[in-house]
């Protein structure tokens, strides 16, 4: 048995989706982390060796997750799997010095792509409170106004307004 078939049989796509903090839906599905997206699109198949994005088309085993996701060649993921899971495999050549310093590089951008992400889901959740808190400020004035008055108009407009601005965000249901 080679070293690739060694990894792929004891190795399986939720470990390494660990490794990398990713956590899987209930569905094995994660965000991508080769292109930008809102939503989850890459899954880990039932049998957790291969992956696959539905959104950018990439996929592979645990291997080439590793290699794509690090910028490292076969022989460099091999090595790092070798080394982050203790397999005790007989390898005997380390990463050179440029695949360490891409795997670096490609570590600081994976954490700067989340950090964004993070920071939008935040930004898109106090965005939807603030929202909610007009509409519900004007829903008051609408049920305290007379119908035909000038302040009633006003408050049915900036109503319809404050639903569209939530409507065109996709707001609803995406918190």
């Amino acid at each position: 048995m080679n070293f690739a078939d060694e990894i792929t049989n004891r190795i399986t796509m939720k470990d390494i989706f660990d490794l990398y903090n990713f956590k899987p839906n209930r569905a094995g599905f994660i965000t991508c982390p080769f292109h930008s997206e809102k939503t989850a699109s890459l899954k880990m198949f039932a049998n957790g060796t291969k992956f696959k994005c539905f959104g950018c088309g990439e996929w592979g085993s645990v291997i080439d997750f590793v290699m794509k996701i690090d910028g490292l060649s076969f022989k460099g993921a091999v090595i790092k799997i070798n080394d982050a899971f203790n397999l005790g495999l007989p390898l005997k050549n380390n990463l050179t010095y440029r695949e360490k310093v891409e795997a670096k590089k490609q570590v600081k951008k994976r954490e700067l792509i989340r950090e964004i992400q993070n920071g939008y889901v935040e930004s898109k959740s106090n965005l939807y409170d603030c929202l909610e808190d007009c509409y519900e400020f004007v829903e008051g004035i609408i049920n305290k106004s007379e119908p035909w008055s000038d302040l009633f108009a006003k408050a049915v407009y900036v109503k319809a307004m404050i639903i569209n601005e939530i409507e065109s965000i996709n707001l609803k249901g995406g918190i």
